[in-house]
């Protein structure tokens, strides 16, 4: 997360992650939890913070269909992209 997780900590702001990876050896993506996380967990109020504006660390970064497929929750009223 690179220097976010620094400005949200002096900010008091609670982060929490949601699943990206299989595994750090294989690098493989798994949208579909990422998407089941972020509806349980997401509630009024919340904050997703998703950037397409830079290559994810992993090597992993979605693809336009991801962020397509991404739409129906992040569009909840519940919640608030910046992207």
């Amino acid at each position: 997360m690179g220097n976010h997780q620094s400005i949200f900590d002096s900010a008091g702001v609670e982060v929490k992650y949601f699943t990206l990876l299989r595994t750090q050896a294989t690098n493989g993506l798994r949208f579909d939890d990422m998407m089941a996380d972020t509806e349980a967990e997401a509630k009024a109020g919340d904050v997703l913070f998703a950037t397409r504006l830079l290559p994810h660390p992993t090597g992993i970064d979605l693809q336009f269909d991801h962020w397509k497929k991404s739409l129906p929750i992040v569009n909840k009223p519940w919640s608030f992209a910046v992207s």
